[in-house]
């Protein structure tokens, strides 16, 4: 099971930036944007909010800032990914303007308060 409160749980971000970095190397975001926009939505920022929320008594708010700092530098328009509607459920769909439009670490407690209480 894993713990609360530890910094294995920051690696999300380092193995995001990595990824990126491999996608870059290999000249794949050109030909697989929107592909690789969706996995970064889904397994780079949903999943990172996910552990955030899950994972710690009292959000990382840095660790919330530059993960959007880093993925609207990179994939400015990932919001308007054409695949968002198809592949991400609704649940977590809500949680996609918390990347565009950055919450004060108040709104993001409560905000993972309510995620917890309806998390199943």
């Amino acid at each position: 099971m894993l713990k609360k409160n530890v910094g294995y749980h920051d690696d999300v971000l380092k193995v995001l930036k990595l990824r990126v970095g491999e996608y870059k190397r290999r000249n794949l975001l050109e030909q697989y944007r929107e592909e690789i926009e969706l996995d970064i939505l889904l397994s780079g920022f949903l999943a990172t909010l996910k552990v955030m929320f899950l994972r710690y008594d009292s959000i990382p708010y840095e660790m919330y800032t530059e993960l959007c700092d880093y993925i609207n530098a990179e994939f400015p328009k990932a919001c308007d990914n054409l695949y968002i509607g198809r592949y991400i459920p609704e649940k977590y769909r809500i949680l996609l303007p918390l990347l565009k439009h950055k919450v004060s670490n108040e709104d993001l407690e409560k905000i993972a308060d309510s995620f917890r209480l309806n998390y199943n």
